[in-house]
C-alpha cells in the first residue's frame, strides 16, 4: 500500500522536521519512507509557523535569481530579511519536508505576509484563492530521487506574480 502523508508536523526518524512524506507499508506491520517532499531550512523552527514569510526564506533561498521579495507586487516584511540571514548562516535552522510551510510561502508570494492566527490560515487563503479561479494548467512539480521537488512551482509563481497574472489564477496552478 502507498501512502502520502501531509498530516501535520513531527519529528521523522532522523530527527529533522517532517510534514510531506511518502510511505509504503501498513500500519500494522510497518511501513517505509519512499520519498518526500525536498528539504528546506526553516528559520527559527516553530516561530516559522506563525510568520508566511519567516518559512518563505528556506524555500526560497533555493531559487536563483530572485527578485527583491520587499518591493511590488510581493511586499515581504523585514522579517523575511532576518529568516534569510539565518538561513545564509544556517543558524537557528531546522531541515523540512513541511508541505504546511510549503503552503505558507506560496501564501507569502500571494500577498499573505502577516502573522497568522490560527492555524492553517495562510494554506486556507491559498485555497480559497484557487476556488475562484476557473481550472487551469498546473505548474510542474517533479518526482524524481524520492524527492517531491517545489523550486519550479515556486519559480513560476514569482514569475507569474511579476507578469501580474490573476493571483487567482496562480493559487489554481499550484499543485496541491
Amino acid at each position: 500500500m502507498l501512502g502520502v502523508c501531509f498530516d501535520g508536523t513531527g519529528y521523522g526518524d532522523a530527527g529533522t522536521i517532517w510534514g510531506g512524506e511518502i510511505f509504503v507499508g501498513d500500519v500494522a506491520p510497518g511501513f517505509e519512507r519512499v520519498g518526500h517532499l525536498r528539504s528546506a531550512l526553516l528559520a527559527g523552527g516553530d516561530a516559522a509557523a506563525q510568520h508566511p514569510v519567516q518559512a518563505a526564506a528556506g524555500f526560497l533561498y533555493q531559487l536563483d535569481g530572485l527578485p527583491d521579495l520587499q518591493a511590488a507586487p510581493f511586499h515581504f516584511p523585514s522579517r523575511h530579511a532576518k529568516a534569510l540571514a539565518l538561513v545564509r548562516s544556517h543558524s537557528r535552522c531546522f531541515s523540512t519536508t513541511s508541505v504546511g510551510r510549503l503552503f505558507d510561502t506560496v501564501a507569502a508570494l500571494l500577498g499573505f505576509v502577516r502573522e497568522i492566527t490560527f492555524e492553517g490560515q495562510a494554506a486556507i487563503s491559498v485555497e480559497q484563492m484557487a476556488s475562484q479561479s476557473p481550472v487551469v494548467e498546473g505548474y510542474d512539480f517533479p518526482f524524481a530521487k524520492n524527492e517531491l521537488d517545489f523550486r519550479p512551482s515556486l519559480q513560476r509563481i514569482i514569475e507569474d506574480r511579476l507578469k501580474n497574472r490573476d493571483m487567482r489564477e496562480i493559487a489554481r496552478a499550484f499543485p496541491f
